[in-house]
């Protein structure tokens, strides 16, 4: 896990009381020029802490400190959002398997050979239903694996769980609603209407979990409440001219989300309407709103603007989260999800299911225990993972940051003016992240701040991997410096330009500047792009030394078609590439885009050096002469970069072996 930020908006205190709100199961512009150093105030400094150690043994706050202001730990977040920490755990009745995995156990439950499934989950119930011509369901007992009740499934339906281990099923066709108590035992809550699907044209539907109330919304708008008590129901006025796409529920209000990150709360219980506009695209879990994207963990509640920020792996996303319990998928190695424990800030466990899974469900139940599916191409599995359990044995620390946007940009801001002095690297991203002027490509801004953050973060631990004062040394003497533009999606305007691009640099106004998809991979493309910087200085250090090193690599080509200088249909270049060659000796690039031209070659070979597991080189290395070239890359940025004179070998040179003139003899043959 990379190195995580460990700050919270704590004074060395926990409040030792909140007003929680129960949840119940549902479904600015930066810029980083440089500027005088600003000197942190003692409320900043007492704000940091080093680790989840300072929260578990934090003071509680003074009396006279107002609640808007109280400081917020990982629990007392969680217990705003009305998910109380779970640190109890619950036996494992004895129809659970063991299986070679710590506190892992596995469910035999008979699946019949179906289209496919949904499962869903009610305290210690489980409704599995089938998506074949008849649409069953069959609800099994998690205690026992009996079978409680078989019902038959409406063709259009919303489902979901209400209290003590029953569900609802709303036939969306007709309005009608279903009640499965904890013995699988069916009763009608509301009959419905006669009409056809067209007319009715109900879009999402919700029944609260204590069975009282159902509320849908149709596809022109319309909102109604139901009392499934007397049958009653009532029009809502949303308000909003935008379509709902989600109902959910939390702290005795109907949750409904809007396409333009609008929610709407409505009470039931007193005809109450709250409004809510989010920043960022949120769902809601279980009274968390989750803001989370690809690579970060991002959660708030609807009663503090204070939010929990955690930096995942750049394909890491949050797969379900309850009571300070997270799992988190992969999109890379879909076999394998983590878990942590937020509120201790550890990670519990990672476990891998195999490798030809593609999809795993994750339900969290409110005993402490996650129910799992893992689905392969020929079956579905399900497990129980008794997380409390296996929280009392987690050992590995993360860190957890709790902060407004206003704290997370002026963190960023420092960062950035971190990295300037450091490095000379100018960065600038938000809102300004596209204000660059290059005829063949305009980019959109990505000003989500926590997006911006992490990509900081990231450029900023990437070019620490560089010896001190090596970026410097790359545009000294024929730039003013080097901008680094962190944007959104970038994209090509004709010309020369591709449709759209990772990133790119650009000589512009006496600067050197790289654009930069900070959505991509910025802990490879920023190598890749800063080859394109280093080939500047190869070219300046080669006129001064009488020794043309960018002819050198030209030379060892493999032939003088070895170069297209043409970025149009690269991926069809595959001779001497390790996809288009059976004979190992033949192969002298990575891909087609290697073939490009020399300096693609060069930035590809960069690029892959520093894509590291466990330490290890790329297996792309494992082919001699692109070895071999990546040896002699490391050799010239030696002869050209004062900076890269040591004895000690460089970050990208690990595994490469010696690094000298020699490799020119072994590539020349």
């Amino acid at each position: 896990m990379k190195k995580l930020i460990s700050i919270a908006l704590l004074l060395a205190m926990i409040f030792s009381t909140f007003t929680a709100c129960r949840g119940e199961e549902p479904a600015d512009e930066q810029s980083s020029k440089p500027e005088a150093e600003s000197q942190q105030t003692e409320s900043e400094e007492s704000s940091k802490l080093e680790n989840s150690e300072d929260i578990s043994s934090a003071e509680e706050s003074s009396e006279d400190e107002s609640e808007d202001n109280v400081p917020l730990n990982a629990e007392g977040f969680f217990e705003l959002c009305g998910q109380p920490y779970i640190n109890v755990g619950t036996e494992m009745p004895e129809c659970f398997n063991p299986t070679d995995k710590a506190h892992l156990y596995s469910l035999s439950l008979p699946l019949p050979d179906v289209e496919g499934m949904s499962t869903h989950i009610s305290g210690d119930n489980l409704l599995i239903n089938y998506w074949d011509e008849e649409d069953k369901g069959v609800i099994y007992s998690l205690k026992t694996l009996e079978v409680l009740a078989e019902i038959d499934m409406p063709y259009w339906f919303s489902v979901g769980a209400i209290d003590d281990s029953g569900f609802w099923v709303v036939d969306k066709s007709t309005a009608s609603v279903k009640l499965y108590d904890k013995d699988g035992k069916e009763s009608t809550a509301y009959e419905g209407r006669e009409g056809d699907p067209q007319s009715m044209a109900i879009s999402t539907a919700y029944v609260s979990p204590d069975g009282k109330f159902m509320f849908y919304c149709t596809e022109d708008n319309n909102a109604t409440v139901i009392d499934l008590e007397d049958g009653s129901e009532k029009k809502i006025e949303l308000g909003v001219d935008m379509s709902v796409w989600n109902i959910g529920y939390s702290n005795n209000c109907f949750v409904l989300s809007f396409f333009d990150d609008h929610f709407l709360l409505y009470n039931p219980y007193n005809d109450s309407v709250e409004s809510y506009v989010s920043d960022n695209v949120c769902t809601v879990n279980d009274g968390v709103l989750d803001c989370s994207d690809m690579g970060f963990l991002l959660l708030s509640s609807f009663k503090d603007e204070r939010k929990m920020f955690m930096e995942l792996e750049k394909n890491e996303y949050m797969q379900g989260i309850y009571g300070g319990y997270l799992a988190v998928g992969n999109s890379y190695n879909t076999g394998t999800v983590k878990f942590y424990d937020l509120v201790q800030g550890k990670h519990i466990s990672t476990i891998n299911f195999g490798d030809e899974i593609y999809g795993i469900g994750i339900f969290f139940r409110d005993n402490g225990t996650v129910f799992i599916t893992v689905s392969s191409e020929g079956s579905n599995e399900f497990y129980v993972y008794d997380m409390v359990s296996a929280a009392k044995n987690a050992d590995e620390d993360i860190s957890l940051l709790i902060c407004t946007d206003e704290d997370i940009e002026r963190i960023t801001a420092e960062t950035a003016e971190e990295i300037y002095k450091s490095t000379s690297v100018e960065l600038i991203y938000g809102s300004k992240g596209n204000d660059f002027i290059v005829s063949d490509y305009v980019a959109q801004p990505k000003t989500n701040p926590y997006a911006v953050y992490t990509a900081v973060n990231t450029v900023k631990d990437t070019l620490a991997l560089y010896p001190e004062g090596m970026i410097k040394e790359a545009w000294e003497g024929g730039y003013n410096g080097l901008l680094m533009y962190l944007c959104g999606t970038i994209y090509g305007t004709g010309g020369d330009s591709l449709g759209e691009a990772g990133a790119f640099v650009s000589a512009e106004g006496g600067y050197l500047v790289m654009v930069m998809d900070i959505t991509e991979d910025l802990a490879t493309n920023i190598p890749h792009e800063l080859s394109h910087v280093f080939d500047r200085r190869i070219e300046d250090a080669s006129i001064e030394n009488a020794l043309d090193w960018l002819w050198q690599w030209e030379n060892i080509a493999p032939a003088e078609d070895a170069y297209t200088f043409m970025y149009a249909d690269y991926e069809s270049n595959m001779r001497y590439t390790i996809y288009g060659e059976d004979n190992p000796d033949r192969v002298w690039f990575i891909d087609g885009y290697s073939r490009v031209a020399p300096t693609e070659d060069r930035a590809r070979i960069m690029e892959y050096l520093f894509i590291r597991e466990n330490g290890e080189l790329d297996e792309v290395f494992e082919y001699e002469n692109i070895k071999n070239k990546a040896i002699l890359y490391s050799y010239i940025l030696r002869e050209c970069f004062p900076s890269c004179n040591t004895d000690a070998p460089l970050y990208w040179e690990k595994g490469l072996g010696t690094i000298d003139e020699s490799v020119l003899e072994r590539l020349s043959k």
